[in-house]
């Protein structure tokens, strides 16, 4: 049996999102593959008090589910855009969890739609500290972002899923200099700490593994720009087969693309409660600007699909 580790970083305001992105995980998972689950936090117990996660440790594709409390190390780091202290977690990784070289980080609003012993098993990341996907460059001033943040190259990535090379990044004291940098006001935190420190050392993974709203926008309007090397059958196959991303919009929250996915996901798992998903129906079918042919859609879903 192949145990793949895996870490995320959470508060208690995303108790049930971080639930239902770890059950999509291991509802996607191969078969023999088991996932060593860890979510850094600094709401230990009411994670553990929450009986959808006895549930996911009951499941046989996981191996196990450890909460980690955060310590303070960023409690002056810097928030921005309505994102807490808990995106920072990331950066404990190679100090929390001492045991491994590599291990895969993934935010929590996030659906997986494949597993993950492939990517995890075949690429070399010997020479470089992190693999991630690229973000999607909607302009030049998005192609040059990186640039004026002080990286040598072009690749920036989206750090909502990445794999860490915690051997080397130990070895070449990387995660103290993302404590030093962390007391800077970067305008995408964690994720500019990465791109800026990890600079000609970031391996890049097919999109299929970090497929974000911007990605599925593109793939949806078929308007693609030079600036990002993915064909349309790679956007098809991420959005069909892979780690879907709702970076922006939360599928929780109000519309978004792809945000029936989510859904479907949360109507089968453990955290399932039936007079939240009522409430988000019922809201999402009064929305003006939901058409008539859209809200009564919305309505035949709710009571054919509801358990």
């Amino acid at each position: 049996m192949k145990i793949i580790p895996i870490v995320f970083a959470s508060d208690e305001n995303f108790i049930m999102q971080t639930g239902v992105c770890i059950y999509s995980l291991l509802l996607s998972c191969g078969q023999d593959v088991q996932y060593d689950i860890h979510i850094i936090t600094t709401s230990k117990e009411k994670f553990e008090s929450f009986e959808g996660y006895v549930q996911l440790k009951k499941n046989p594709h996981c191996y196990s589910l450890n909460f980690i409390e955060a310590n303070n190390s960023f409690s002056d780091s810097y928030e921005v855009r309505d994102i807490t202290k808990a995106t920072y977690f990331r950066l404990l990784i190679p100090e929390l969890l001492p045991k491994y070289d590599k291990i895969i980080y993934s935010d929590v609003d996030i659906i997986f739609k494949c597993s993950l012993n492939e990517i995890f098993d075949n690429i070399d990341l010997n020479d470089y500290y992190v693999a991630g996907v690229r973000s999607y460059i909607e302009d030049k001033v998005d192609y040059n972002y990186g640039k004026e943040l002080g990286c040598m190259d072009s690749d920036y990535i989206n750090a909502g899923f990445i794999i860490l090379n915690c051997e080397k990044i130990r070895e070449d004291q990387i995660d103290l200099k993302w404590l030093e940098l962390s007391k800077r006001k970067f305008l995408y935190q964690d994720q500019d700490i990465i791109n800026l420190s990890c600079d000609m050392r970031k391996y890049i993974l097919p999109v299929k593994y970090n497929f974000t709203q911007q990605y599925y926008k593109a793939l949806t309007t078929h308007i693609f720009n030079d600036y990002n090397n993915v064909c349309e059958n790679e956007l098809k196959e991420a959005m069909c087969d892979g780690v879907i991303h709702y970076t922006g919009v939360k599928p929780w929250n109000s519309l978004c693309l792809g945000f029936e996915d989510w859904w479907y996901i949360y109507r089968q798992s453990p955290f399932f409660n039936i007079n939240y998903y009522h409430d988000y129906v019922s809201s999402m079918v009064s929305m003006r600007k939901l058409s008539l042919k859209g809200r009564i859609k919305l309505f035949i879903k709710y009571f054919y699909d509801i358990r």
